[in-house]
């Protein structure tokens, strides 16, 4: 429990990773021992198990200590413990499954856990995570080229959200479904509304570079491929 409460600190006064790889391996499978008793720590450390494992490259021993996480909550399966209370490290845990499924291409599961994620992040109030969530699940939908749905889902976002860093990653999601269905006038619109709200990171460029290439505008496109 302290190794669980050390990583917990670190996290969120320090916004950096627990990397005692043997202290999470210890705490993980002891705290599974004591799980129906301390099930908010148990979860915490799957969580941090996985994060660690997942950072090391070990994909598959990541995905069962985040599903082992998912357990905590009940006492059987759909008998719920009254004492458990994280629910943040849950919403937490479904994102990271959500990634996994992502980078795998299993973009229809990964729609899945990050809508799991969201209801987890809406139900302690953490609106920001929540809209987050939620253009994550957008970007699921845009990756399966689903072009009403894909958008639906972004306006019903901007409509509600006022955060402007999760409205910066809407355009994100725009200029990938555009991209996804072929339509590089629309890529380009997007990325440069994404640059307008400051956000530079490389793929924006890469999208500029692959839709002038597609537009025969050479030039261009070997300028934004420089960029990146």
């Amino acid at each position: 429990r302290q190794t669980v409460a050390t990583a917990d600190s670190l996290r969120v006064n320090h916004r950096v990773a627990y990397d005692d790889s043997l202290a999470l391996a210890d705490a993980y499978p002891a705290l599974g021992n004591w799980r129906l008793i301390y099930p908010d720590d148990y979860a915490r450390a799957c969580y941090y198990y996985g994060r660690l494992l997942r950072s090391h490259g070990n994909q598959v021993d990541a995905m069962r200590a985040f599903i082992a996480g998912t357990h905590a909550p009940y006492v059987q399966r759909l008998i719920p413990l009254p004492w458990f209370h994280d629910y943040h490290i849950l919403a937490r845990i479904h994102s990271n499954m959500g990634t996994m499924c992502h980078l795998a291409g299993e973009f229809e599961l990964s729609y899945q856990m990050y809508d799991l994620s969201a209801e987890l992040f809406g139900k302690v109030g953490d609106t920001t995570l929540y809209y987050y969530q939620r253009n994550a699940m957008a970007l699921e939908l845009a990756e399966q080229k689903l072009h009403d749905e894909t958008l639906t889902l972004l306006s019903q976002i901007e409509a509600e959200c006022t955060d402007i860093n999760v409205i910066t990653k809407t355009w994100e999601t725009k200029a990938i479904l555009y991209r996804n269905i072929g339509h590089p006038d629309s890529v380009i619109h997007a990325v440069i509304k994404l640059h307008s709200l400051g956000y530079q990171a490389a793929s924006g460029f890469v999208m500029l570079a692959q839709a002038y290439w597609s537009l025969n505008q050479n030039d261009s496109a070997i300028y934004y491929a420089k960029q990146v």
